[in-house]
């Protein structure tokens, strides 16, 4: 799990658009690409959030030790305000159960950021749609959702210069776009924001097979629209 030049600006715009601060959680220690500074390090450079790491084991110095095939445990509900998960997802098994427990974990008002694969490179196990995460943050009713699609280009793929777009999962007329992108090698870059009211526990429908309850999502894509953070990357990032 690492953290690139991308994902690091990225970071540091969110920082710049709201300060984070309170407790800071990783999943999995994470490695800084091409450099000795350590993830930490890097946090500590512009933020006072208390840094803490959930893994497996302690193996890498995680101080928060749960099994994310697992449920999570009630006493760590609500624990944190600012999650960043560089790729553990799509090296689990039970992504759905796992998604729920990064859920739990934040506190109303949170916010969590994703990087996940969405082709099979560096042998991720699961691979994800752009629409998997816009589905679980609009049906759980979250403050914000904005995915950026990060395209890498060969041969050096995660190590090259990544170009960034935002998606969009429905195009003007509120037609679900389709999930299949002709971009070739691309991951996933998420950041969420949990509102007081949101869920952690709401199972999405894939966009083909709504019928009814096609308008929660459409509302939330409007709200996620809407927000002050999608200028903020339309302004500093993409």
């Amino acid at each position: 799990m690492s953290l690139f030049p991308a994902v690091m600006h990225l970071i540091k715009q969110e920082h710049a658009l709201r300060p984070i601060t309170g407790d800071l959680l990783l999943i999995g220690r994470q490695t800084i690409e091409q450099s000795e500074q350590t993830d930490k390090e890097f946090f500590a450079s512009f933020t006072d959030a208390r840094f803490h790491a959930l893994d497996v084991s302690d193996y890498e110095g995680a101080d928060i030790i749960h099994d994310l095939n697992t449920a999570l445990p009630s006493a760590l509900h609500r624990t944190a305000d600012f999650i960043f998960d560089g790729s553990c997802l799509d090296n689990i098994f039970n992504v759905g159960k796992a998604m729920r427990s990064l859920s739990q974990l934040l506190r109303p008002g949170g916010r969590i950021m994703l990087m996940e694969h969405g082709t099979a490179i560096q042998g991720a196990l699961t691979v994800f749609s752009p629409e998997w995460f816009f589905n679980f943050f609009a049906v759980n009713d979250y403050a914000d959702c904005q995915i950026i699609i990060g395209l890498l280009s060969p041969p050096l793929l995660m190590r090259a210069k990544w170009m960034l777009r935002l998606w969009e999962p429905f195009d003007e007329h509120e037609n679900p776009v389709p999930a299949t992108l002709k971009c070739g090698d691309f991951v996933n870059l998420v950041i969420a924001e949990k509102g007081p009211h949101s869920m952690d526990d709401r199972v999405p429908i894939q966009a083909q097979y709504r019928r009814r309850d096609k308008e929660q999502y459409v509302t939330a894509y409007h709200r996620y629209k809407g927000s002050k953070r999608r200028g903020h990357l339309l302004a500093n990032v993409l």
